[in-house]
C-alpha cells in the first residue's frame, strides 16, 4: 500500500516538476504586456464554435466506445457521462486518473459486471487514439516541409528533446518494474471480482473478434474520421479567433504536439506542456511566443468551461 502511495506521489511531483519546467521555458523572454495584448486580440464569438467542437469531440469518443465495448445492458448516455467524467477529472487532477475513474464510473452500472469488458475497451479505445496521431504524424512528415522542425535553429527544440530524453531514460530504468506492476495489477483486480486471467484473455478475443467484423470496422472508421474533423476544427477555430489563417496543416501539427504534450507526466490540466507546445510549433510560423502562450491559454481556459457545463448539464438536467 505505501509502495503504491509512494509511487503515485513521485508520478505527482514528476508531474509538476515537468510542468513548472515548461512554464519556466516558454515564458522566457516574454513581456507581460505583450501577453495581456495577445489575450485582449482574441474574437470571443469563436467560443461557441471552439465549444461545440469539444463537446462534439467528447460525444464522439463516448460513441467509440461504446461501439468497442458492445454492452446493450448500459446506456450510450452512461458512455457519454462517463467519457466526460474522464477528461473533466484529467483536467483538475494529475497522472491522468480520469482514464480510470470512467471505467469504474461505468463499471457500477453493470452493478461492476462487465468492468473486464469496460478495461480492456478503454485500452483498446486508446489505441485508436494513437492510431489517429501516428497517422496525422506521417501525413505530417510527408506532405510538409518537416525538415524545417529539425533545421530551425530555436532553443525551445533542445529543450523538449532534452524532456524526451529524460522520460525515455526513466521509462527504460523502469520497464521491468512497470511490467510487473501492470501485470500485479491485473491479477488483483482479476481475484478481487473472482475473474482469472483466463476469462480475461477470453474477454478480450471476443471484442477483438466483434470490431473486426466489416460492419463494425466501417462504423468505427467513421466515427475516428468524425473525431478527427472535431479536433482539427477547434485547434482551426482557436486560430481564426485570434485572426490568425496559417494555411491547412498548422492546426493538425498543433494537435499533434498537444496531444503528444498531453501524454507526458504534468500538473492538472496540462498546464505548462500546453503552453510549451504551442510556443514551439507557432515559432515555425513566426507567431510571436506570447501570442502562442494566449492561444494555449485560451484553448484550456475554453476546454475546461465547457467540459465543466457539460458535465453539470448531464448530471443535473437531463
Amino acid at each position: 500500500m505505501n509502495l503504491g502511495n509512494n509511487r503515485r506521489q513521485l508520478k505527482l511531483i514528476l508531474g509538476i516538476t515537468v510542468s513548472i519546467f515548461c512554464i519556466i521555458i516558454s515564458l522566457h523572454g516574454v513581456e507581460f504586456t505583450d501577453v495581456v495584448k495577445a489575450f485582449s486580440s482574441f474574437n470571443i464569438y469563436y467560443c461557441l464554435f471552439i465549444a461545440v467542437a469539444l463537446i462534439l469531440g467528447v460525444v464522439l469518443r463516448s460513441l467509440r466506445w461504446y461501439l468497442i465495448t458492445g454492452l446493450s445492458e448500459i446506456s450510450r448516455k452512461s458512455f457519454i457521462e462517463a467519457t466526460v467524467l474522464g477528461v473533466f477529472i484529467n483536467l483538475i487532477l494529475p497522472i491522468r486518473i480520469g482514464e480510470v475513474l470512467r471505467i469504474i464510473s461505468l463499471s457500477r452500472k453493470s452493478n461492476n459486471k462487465s468492468w473486464i469488458s469496460l478495461l480492456i475497451s478503454s485500452f483498446i479505445d486508446r489505441v485508436m487514439d494513437l492510431s489517429v496521431l501516428l497517422i496525422s504524424i506521417i501525413v505530417l512528415y510527408f506532405s510538409t516541409s518537416m525538415s524545417k522542425l529539425f533545421d530551425y535553429q530555436h532553443s525551445y527544440l533542445l529543450d523538449i528533446g532534452i524532456i524526451l530524453i529524460l522520460l525515455l531514460l526513466v521509462f527504460l530504468i523502469f520497464r521491468r518494474s512497470i511490467c510487473q506492476l501492470v501485470i500485479r495489477i491485473i491479477k488483483q483486480l482479476s481475484n478481487g471480482y473472482g475473474v482469472n486471467l483466463d476469462i480475461f484473455l477470453s474477454t478480450l478475443k471476443l471484442i477483438l473478434y466483434k470490431i473486426i467484423q466489416l460492419k463494425a470496422v466501417i462504423q468505427l472508421f467513421i466515427v475516428m474520421l468524425s473525431i478527427f474533423i472535431a479536433d482539427y476544427l477547434c485547434m482551426y477555430f482557436i486560430f481564426k479567433g485570434f485572426h490568425l489563417s496559417l494555411g491547412f496543416f498548422a492546426p493538425l501539427l498543433l494537435w499533434v504536439f498537444l496531444a503528444l504534450g498531453s501524454m507526458l507526466p504534468s500538473a492538472p490540466g496540462y498546464v505548462g506542456i500546453y503552453q510549451v507546445a504551442t510556443v514551439w510549433v507557432l515559432s515555425l510560423y513566426a507567431i510571436s511566443a506570447s501570442m502562442s502562450i494566449a492561444i494555449a491559454t485560451i484553448l484550456q481556459i475554453i476546454t475546461f468551461t465547457v467540459i465543466s457545463m457539460f458535465m453539470l448539464y448531464l448530471r443535473f438536467f437531463r
